[in-house]
């Protein structure tokens, strides 16, 4: 009896904490974590009142609006430049959809009509605030294939995306418009994809 219990036991597959914290597997893993941010950022990012953040977003929300009026725009040489561009055509195609009504300066209400304009700006902030969480929920999902072909195991690569998912950097700036997620993300996405070069180079 005893050897026919040793027997099965060897039998069986040996799981390792590795495998009680990826149980989802890959896909579902990766579901989750996209989920689990969605939540988060719905919760603490997209209800939160427009002027919150007010440092970036306003910034980044004026020169966007200006811009898709034909004026020039300010802070040419800022590192969200970029930022600012992204904003700008986001809030071109969402209004060419229907879907955002104050899209330029001149659709702007006028501040002394303090109802409209607190609609307007909100509805200009929460559609910014979209745009980087899904600027955010690409890189975490670029990040988790990345690593998959680094890693061999592909518990280690889905827990390391879980780390990078609900770090205080991603989780801060997938709710405000700031400019160092598009800075930083593809410096690292470069370093990946050179230890991918490297791994598969040879000499001859």
């Amino acid at each position: 009896m005893g050897d026919v219990l040793i027997s099965g036991a060897a039998a069986s597959p040996r799981r390792d904490a590795f495998d009680r914290l990826t149980f989802l597997g890959w896909a579902w893993g990766l579901a989750a974590i996209v989920v689990g941010m969605a939540l988060s950022f719905f919760a603490f990012g997209y209800a939160v009142t427009y002027w919150r953040n007010a440092d970036m977003d306003f910034m980044v929300i004026y020169n966007a609006l200006a811009m898709n009026d034909g004026k020039p725009q300010h802070f040419f040489d800022h590192t969200a430049y970029l930022t600012i561009l992204t904003v700008k055509y986001w809030f071109g195609l969402l209004h060419g959809l229907g879907l955002l009504d104050a899209w330029s300066l001149s659709s702007m209400p006028p501040s002394s009509d303090i109802a409209a304009f607190d609609a307007a700006m909100t509805q200009a902030v929460r559609a910014g605030r979209i745009l980087v969480f899904l600027v955010a929920g690409g890189s975490v999902l670029a990040f988790a294939a990345l690593m998959r072909v680094i890693v061999r195991d592909w518990r280690i690569a889905l827990l390391a995306t879980l780390a990078l998912a609900f770090s205080g950097g991603i989780a801060v700036h997938s709710r405000i418009l700031r400019s160092e997620l598009v800075a930083a993300l593809p410096v690292i996405f470069a370093l990946l994809i050179l230890i991918i070069a490297g791994r598969r180079a040879s000499l001859l």
